[in-house]
């Protein structure tokens, strides 16, 4: 059975792993993530950690060697439909891209490749060469000269169109052209558009909020999981799961929950106690989720007692059919005094308070996805679950999900917005 590392390394220091004999711990400080694992064993866990200065990548791979005679799921049993549903998923972070250059990832079943040209749009493309099939990425020497993307097999040149417009031998044939995905960019946050048939977006994502004022940057994490985005994104309906799992308690539905084409909403209040740079605390919550297909979901939340704000996203990309990225990415709101002490956090400026906050948020975050990674990870799909009275919008939250699987790839605009509110 699958488990997780307790441990992170922060700030370049930190412990090994945990005492777990099924667990295998490395730690990296390379450019590209890599996991790297036994033969026989399977990673069901990366997190990427941000600090406030400077970056250190941990990588957990835990797992156990097949028993005789045991059971494990299958890839159809994990699967609500297709691996991969219709929507608009997360592909990196501007300001990674920014610094890179050319990032080339696995994504949805396929090998990309994005870049910025030199007006700062985000190009996000298949990652072969229409010429004679070269991996455009950097791993394979795929570069970006004067906002085109340079094959390192012949020289072909791409612009932002996808178009090739130069070779170093012959005029550009007109016919080279590379596949480009729709592309968003919400909060330095970069997405692109998949279709299983390569129908347009019938919906968009909401509008980027970076240039309010007062809010820190972006911090993110990383999981790697055997799972799938319904399974994740099920968690904002599914309150009955945050306190058995997570010690929630006075959960409860603060809204119904409503679902309009491709957004369900989802508002609830709860309580939990937790400790604070030693402090043990009280937290009153309120928070609101806006789901926008099965790779993003954007969750508003609102402490009471300390009191503060934070936009926390949770953003599944499917890799491959087996696996997934979790991205957690949290923003904070700066605040001009704290109500309670916390070891002199009131002490410190305002900006400086806010980034500290965002950190610790963000580490809470992960701790509570790490609760639900070995669910996840070993979880199989019901089409016709037994539920009970506690389980309250699972039903509501499935017919929505029906609207992003290639068996209704032809219904649009309206017909879309039926199946969703079923």
């Amino acid at each position: 059975m699958h488990g997780v590392c307790a441990e992170k390394t922060v700030h370049g220091s930190g412990s090994g792993p945990p005492d777990n004999p099924d667990c295998l711990w490395q730690r990296h400080n390379t450019k590209r993530d890599r996991v790297s694992v036994t033969p026989g064993w399977r990673p069901c866990g990366l997190v990427r950690s941000q600090g406030l200065s400077g970056t250190v990548e941990a990588v957990w791979g835990c797992g156990t060697l097949p028993l005789a005679g045991a059971e494990s799921p299958t890839p159809n049993d994990r699967l609500p439909t297709s691996p991969f549903p219709d929507g608009w998923y997360f592909v990196a972070g501007r300001d990674s891209l920014r610094k890179q250059a050319l990032i080339g990832r696995a994504w949805l079943g396929q090998e990309i490749v994005a870049w910025c040209d030199d007006e700062g749009s985000v190009c996000v493309a298949d990652a072969y060469c229409p010429h004679l099939g070269s991996h455009l990425g950097p791993e394979t020497g795929g570069k970006v000269r004067n906002g085109r993307l340079v094959c390192p097999f012949h020289g072909f040149e791409y612009d932002a169109t996808g178009q090739c417009v130069a070779t170093p031998s012959a005029p550009a044939p007109k016919n080279a052209r590379l596949k480009l995905f729709e592309t968003q960019v919400i909060n330095g946050l970069v997405f692109a558009w998949w279709s299983s048939v390569g129908q347009p977006p019938f919906f968009r994502l909401p509008l980027d909020r970076r240039d309010e004022n007062g809010w820190t940057a972006v911090g993110l994490r990383t999981f790697r999981l055997t799972s799938h985005p319904e399974h994740t994104a099920e968690n904002s309906v599914d309150l009955a799961h945050f306190s058995h799992i997570h010690g929630y308690f006075d959960v409860h539905q603060q809204d119904p929950v409503t679902v309009d084409g491709a957004h369900l909403r989802s508002a609830f209040d709860f309580k939990r106690e937790r400790s604070v740079l030693g402090s043990r605390l009280r937290f009153e919550v309120s928070v609101v989720t806006n789901v926008h297909g099965l790779g993003y979901s954007a969750v508003d939340i609102t402490e009471h007692t300390l009191p503060f704000k934070s936009r926390f996203w949770v953003l599944a990309t499917p890799l491959d059919g087996t696996y997934m990225d979790l991205v957690l990415a949290n923003q904070t709101q700066e605040i001009d005094r704290v109500r309670r002490p916390i070891m002199g956090l009131g002490f410190l400026p305002k900006r400086a308070r806010a980034r500290l906050m965002n950190y610790i948020l963000l580490e809470g975050q992960v701790k509570d996805v790490e609760q639900d990674v070995p669910i996840w990870n070993r979880r199989i799909f019901r089409p016709k679950p037994v539920l009970s009275s506690a389980d309250g919008k699972i039903m509501l939250y499935r017919r929505y999900c029906r609207q992003f699987y290639p068996e209704h790839e032809k219904a649009t605009g309206e017909t879309r917005r039926v199946l969703a509110s079923l």
